[in-house]
């Protein structure tokens, strides 16, 4: 890409006409103006503006945005997958969480049943 802007080449342009068609056999070169230093210019400056929204994104087959529109769509459907994923762990946590508590609850009563057992036993121990 140029380093230079429109105007930029515009005035070397006219500097160069200008003291090129102005110059004479006799001109004293101390007191003309010296010409501005050749510059080359590219020819294979860019056509499309990529500052303009949707045009930056270039491959090396010089594609444009249709790769980054594939990409995106590639993540999302894997975000949506991963979004599955996290429903059906988040239910199956759920369920775990249910179970976990019902067998908590067969557990105090067991040891309710033990504790009430072992108060028997003593009452019957100590009336004996």
């Amino acid at each position: 890409m140029s380093g230079y802007t429109d105007s930029e080449k515009i005035q070397y342009a006219l500097k160069t006409a200008l003291y090129r068609t102005m110059q004479t056999s006799m001109s004293d070169s101390a007191s003309i103006e010296r010409s501005a230093p050749l510059r080359v210019f590219p020819t294979n400056i860019m056509k499309v503006n990529i500052t303009e929204a949707g045009k930056g994104d270039i491959d090396e087959d010089g594609k444009y945005i249709t790769n980054a529109q594939a990409t995106i769509q590639t993540l999302q459907t894997d975000l949506s997958t991963a979004n599955t994923t996290i429903q059906t762990l988040q239910t199956d946590l759920s369920t775990a969480n249910t179970t976990i508590q019902q067998h908590e609850t067969i557990i105090q009563q067991q040891q309710q049943q033990i504790a009430d057992i072992l108060s028997r036993l003593e009452s019957l121990e100590s009336s004996a």
